[in-house]
C-alpha cells in the first residue's frame, strides 16, 4: 500500500468522508457509507455528488484549492505561521482547515473538531496591524493558532464579532467577519467595494451585508458571513457554501472567462442539471442579476470564485452577491489603467458601454431565459439606478468627506452616469 496523507472531512460536527493524498502527491475523496446513506444528506460539492462513492480525477484536488488563497505570498506567510509542511493546499489545510468557507472543517483525526478554542478580545489599534499587516501582498492575517482559510487575491483577516466586541478566534472557534484593507494602489478601494454592495443593496439585489469603518486610522470593507449564524448565546453555527469554480470543478486559473473558463450559460447549465426541488429558474434568475448589474456598476472582475451557492441536503441556492467593485472611479481619475471589459460577457460582449439589445437577446437565450424578462430586467435595474446611487451616497454621506479622493463620488458618478445614458439610447424608457 503506498504512503498517503488523510485530510477527515466534516460538514460541521457530521462525518462526511476523507480526502487522501498518496505518494506521487494526487488527492483522491471518498464519501463515508453511512453519510451517504443518512436523511438527505449534503453533497460536499456539486461536482462531488453523492451517486459516486469515491473521486480519484482532479476533482477533490480542484475542490481544496478553492478553499486557500490564491496568492503565493498569502501561503508562503500562512505555511510559515502554523508550521505546514509545504504551500500546497492540502498541506495548509492540514494547519488551518478547521475554519474554512462554509460548513467544511477538516481534521488530522477521525474525530469530530474538538479542540480547545480561545477568544482574544482585540481593539481598534489591533486590527489596524493586522490590516496593515494583509495588505502590500494579498496576505491572510492571522494569529499562530488560528485555524481559518478564506480563498481570494485580495489581503484579508477573519474576526468574531460578539456584542460588539472583536475577537481573534483560536483553535475550534468559527468567525463571522471578513475584513480586507482593500487594494493599495487604488485609493479608497475598500470604501469602493463597499458603495458598489450598498448601490446593488438599494437596487434590489440580494447582497452580502457590508460596512466600512476605521480602525485607528486602517480602512477596512467588513463583510458579514453569510455561510455563518451567530445564535442569541453567541455561538456560531456554519452553512455550507461552494464557489462556482468548485461547483463545476474548475480550477481557480479558468475564473475569468477569457482565460480559457466557462461562459456564464455553462452555470446556469449547472444550476438547473441539480435542480431537484424546482429551485433553478429562481436561481438562475438571481445569477443573471449579478452578471446585468455587474455591468451596470463597473463590476469589472465578477468572477466564477465571486459567485457561490448554498447547499442545505438536495437543496441548491444562489447565495448573496459578494465583492462587487466598481472601476468607475478609477476610470473616470484616471489613478490607474483598468480593462474596461467584464469577468463574465453577456451574450458576447464584455466591453463596457457597448453592450446593445443583440446582446441582452443572445444572453437570455444561452441562459434559458424568457427574452421579454431579460429586456425587462436590465430597463428596471437601469430605471432604479439613479435613486440607488443617491441612497448609497446620503447612507454613506459621513465617509465620503473622510476619503483620500476627494473627487471619488464624482468620477463615480461620471462613469455610472454615462452607462445609464448609453443604455438609454437603446431600451425603452
Amino acid at each position: 500500500m503506498t504512503f498517503q496523507d488523510t485530510l477527515f472531512a466534516f460538514l460541521s460536527d457530521t462525518y462526511v468522508g476523507r480526502f487522501s493524498r498518496s505518494s506521487r502527491g494526487t488527492v483522491s475523496f471518498a464519501y463515508d457509507d453511512d453519510y451517504r446513506w443518512s436523511n438527505d444528506p449534503t453533497p460536499l460539492s456539486l461536482d462531488m455528488p453523492l451517486e459516486e462513492k469515491g473521486f480519484d480525477d482532479e476533482r477533490p484536488a480542484i475542490f481544496l484549492e478553492a478553499l486557500v488563497p490564491e496568492s503565493p505570498a498569502a501561503r508562503a506567510n500562512a505555511a510559515r505561521l502554523h508550521h505546514a509542511a509545504s504551500t500546497g493546499a492540502f498541506d495548509l489545510l492540514t494547519a488551518i482547515g478547521l475554519d474554512s468557507t462554509g460548513a467544511l472543517r477538516l481534521t488530522t483525526a477521525p474525530q469530530p473538531p474538538n479542540e480547545p478554542y480561545d477568544l482574544i478580545p482585540l481593539d481598534d489599534a489591533d486590527i489596524a496591524l493586522r490590516l496593515r499587516q494583509a495588505a502590500p501582498a494579498g496576505e491572510q492575517s492571522s494569529g499562530e493558532d488560528e485555524h481559518w482559510s478564506v480563498a481570494g487575491q485580495q489581503g484579508k483577516t477573519a474576526l468574531l464579532l460578539r456584542n460588539g466586541q472583536w475577537f481573534a478566534a483560536s483553535g475550534n472557534a468559527l468567525t463571522t467577519h471578513i475584513l480586507k484593507p482593500g487594494i493599495p494602489s487604488l485609493p479608497d478601494q475598500a470604501f469602493d467595494e463597499h458603495f458598489t454592495m450598498r448601490i446593488a443593496h438599494f437596487l434590489g439585489l440580494n447582497v452580502a451585508e457590508t460596512e466600512f469603518r476605521f480602525f485607528d486610522g486602517e480602512p477596512a470593507i467588513v463583510s458579514t458571513r453569510f455561510d455563518r449564524i451567530q445564535n442569541a448565546d453567541g455561538t456560531v453555527r456554519a452553512l455550507h457554501q461552494i464557489d462556482f469554480t468548485q461547483a463545476l470543478g474548475v480550477g481557480a486559473d479558468r475564473k475569468y472567462e477569457e482565460h480559457g473558463g466557462p461562459r456564464s450559460e455553462a452555470y446556469a447549465e449547472m444550476l438547473r442539471a441539480h435542480d431537484i426541488h424546482h429551485e433553478a429558474d429562481s436561481n438562475v434568475r438571481i445569477f443573471a442579476d449579478g452578471i446585468l448589474s455587474s455591468y451596470l456598476l463597473g463590476a469589472t472582475d465578477s468572477h466564477a470564485k465571486n459567485y457561490s451557492l448554498m447547499l442545505q441536503g438536495s437543496h441548491v441556492a444562489m447565495a448573496p452577491l459578494y465583492d462587487f467593485a466598481s472601476v468607475f472611479p478609477y476610470l473616470a481619475s484616471g489613478t490607474q489603467r483598468y480593462a474596461s471589459t467584464l469577468a463574465m460577457t453577456i451574450g458576447g460582449q464584455r466591453k463596457l458601454l457597448q453592450l446593445r439589445e443583440k446582446h441582452l437577446l443572445r444572453f437570455a437565450d444561452r441562459m434559458e431565459l424568457p427574452r421579454e424578462y431579460v429586456i425587462n430586467r436590465f430597463t428596471g435595474l437601469v430605471k432604479t439606478l439613479p435613486d440607488a446611487f443617491d441612497q448609497a451616497t446620503e447612507e454613506n454621506r459621513h465617509t465620503l468627506a473622510l476619503l483620500k479622493d476627494k473627487h471619488f463620488l464624482d468620477h463615480f458618478h461620471q462613469r455610472l452616469a454615462m452607462t445609464i445614458d448609453d443604455a438609454k439610447t437603446w431600451i425603452n424608457m
